[in-house]
Parts: structure tokens; sequence; C-alpha cells
């Protein structure tokens, strides 16, 4: 009986081990492959949508600005898109909360603001630029 005993408590501390360093998971009884999860996590996902159009003071639209969509609540996620020939960008499956939003021509940021999404809620927000701030070298 103290043999068995002992013999418990060895495989209960490798499956301690094993469940510690990421081979095994006991509660779903699937091995997996030992591989560490990224440095970076994954983003929450949600319903809340993003979109809108850049334009400049003229009213015409801004191919090519870059937008930087980071969410407050998760330093390390950021979510970026590229406007299209008419200016227009979208951004999905957001997760409802306050976000800082950058928008970028080459290496510089022209605009910085903060927005709030709501969960389950499709957001419409246009831009402006000055043309001026566009014109030097990207």
């Amino acid at each position: 009986m103290l043999r068995l005993r002992g013999w418990l408590a060895v495989v209960g501390w490798i499956a301690w081990l094993a469940m510690s360093v990421g081979v095994a998971d006991f509660g779903t009884g699937l091995a997996t492959t030992g591989a560490r999860p990224s440095a970076r996590p994954a983003p929450k996902t949600g319903s809340a949508r993003l979109d809108g159009t850049v334009y400049d003071t003229e009213s015409r639209p801004i191919a090519g600005i870059r937008l930087v969509l980071q969410p407050r609540a998760e330093a390390d996620v950021t979510f970026e898109t590229v406007t299209d020939a008419q200016g227009q960008y979208s951004l999905d499956r957001l997760a409802g909360g306050y976000y800082d939003l950058r928008l970028r021509w080459g290496d510089r940021t022209v605009v910085q603001v903060t927005v709030w999404l709501a969960h389950g809620r499709a957001h419409r927000v246009d831009f402006y630029i000055d043309g001026r701030r566009l014109k030097t070298d990207r």
C-alpha cells in the first residue's frame, strides 16, 4: 500500500509538471505540441465596427493613409488598415471600449484622437486633413 502511494505521488507530480510547461491539458484530455504561446496576446474581438473616409480640406478623398487603432485596455494590441483609392477605411469585429486612433502618412502621425466604440454598434468617423501637412516627403 505504501508503495502504491509513493507511485501515485510521482505520477501526480509528473502530471503537474506536464500541465505547468504546456505539454498536456488534462482538463480536456488533449495533448498539446508544447509550443509556447506568443508574447503578444490575441486581441479581444467583438461586434463593434469603425469605418469612414479621409478627405483633404477640399473634400477630396486621400488614399494611402494608414490608420492605427490601439485599445486602451490592451497596450500590446493594434489594428491597422490603409485607406483605399476613395479614401475609405473599415475595421470590424472590435471589442467595445476606448481606442487611440492615429492616422499616419509615411512615418509621421498627422492626426491622433481617442474614440469610444460601443459594443454591437457601427461607428462612422470621417477625417479632414489639411493637405499642406501631407506635402512633405513621406
